[in-house]
């Protein structure tokens, strides 16, 4: 995978940059977050793992911008989108490791295998 694969994907799923656009990478920033911006993610997992790394970083740097763009989402939409970027990123993770880390503590999770899909969360006491 290309470096910063992860980051990029992320910086265009939610519209942060615009490949397209006529403006700088300065001005869409400024446009979108009034500022500049400098991610950083680090892990000692090797890549290819299965420890679900990638959709856990994901999930953190979607979260990271749009916090800074100011949208607030849920736990569901958090999750489908990491689906999405993982797409993008053509490494077709699961929803597992997502659903483990967004959603603390003991849970029952279900899915049924069909498409859109419809991850079903109830926590457990």
């Amino acid at each position: 995978q290309a470096v910063a694969c992860l980051m990029k994907a992320v910086c265009i799923f939610t519209n942060l940059i615009d490949l397209n656009s006529e403006k700088s990478l300065d001005e869409q920033l400024f446009d979108k977050i009034h500022g500049s911006l400098e991610l950083r993610t680090w892990t000692g997992l090797p890549q290819g793992s299965g420890l679900g790394t990638s959709s856990i970083l994901i999930g953190c740097v979607l979260k990271v911008i749009w916090y800074l763009m100011g949208i607030d989402v849920t736990n569901e939409t958090l999750s489908y989108s990491i689906l999405v970027v993982e797409q993008l990123m053509t490494t077709n993770g699961g929803w597992q490791d997502q659903v483990g880390a967004i959603w603390g503590g003991f849970k029952l999770t279900t899915c049924k295998n069909k498409l859109p899909l419809e991850i079903n969360v109830k926590q457990l006491e």
